[in-house]
């Protein structure tokens, strides 16, 4: 599938996409993810002795990855590398664990591309979207059973 369909459809539906601005990897990231989650906000950064090695733009905007060298220790004795990929709602759709972080941000960048060459990111997107649906409606329902005791 042609990804801009994916990210035209989003932007229809009212979604923001991400954009890409900033010289760094770190400004790029700090620019895409701000007001989506806090995952690449300085003090967040400091706290994990983290870095940004790479951030890109996936599938139009529809994904956002990132390469991080954060610290594998407590002591920061040492450092790992792994790629994290954001939806446009923030959420973390690849992350793995600081035990399966690789030695270097190409490392990394394959490990990612070995689980995103089985991704469907349209299948990914109908599922969350299935799913805030109903959570909207669920919300609708219980909204307005309140307003019906409320006003009894």
């Amino acid at each position: 599938m042609d990804m801009r369909i994916l990210s035209n459809a989003l932007r229809c539906a009212g979604f923001s996409t991400f954009e890409i601005e900033g010289r760094t990897a770190t400004a790029r990231a700090q620019y895409a993810l701000s007001g989506r989650t806090h995952y690449a906000d300085p003090a967040t950064m400091r706290w994990h002795k983290a870095r940004i090695n790479h951030a890109q733009l996936l599938s139009m905007g529809a994904f956002f990855l990132i390469v991080e060298s954060c610290a594998a220790d407590y002591e920061n004795t040492r450092r790992t590398f792994r790629a994290v990929c954001f939806d446009i709602f923030g959420r973390v759709v690849y992350r793995p664990d600081l035990d399966s972080g690789s030695s270097s941000t190409q490392a990394a960048t394959t490990a990612f591309y070995a689980f995103w060459n089985k991704f469907n990111e349209v299948a990914y997107y109908q599922e969350e979207l299935k799913g805030r649906t109903a959570r909207a409606q669920n919300a609708e329902i219980v909204f307005n059973q309140s307003l019906e005791k409320a006003a009894a």
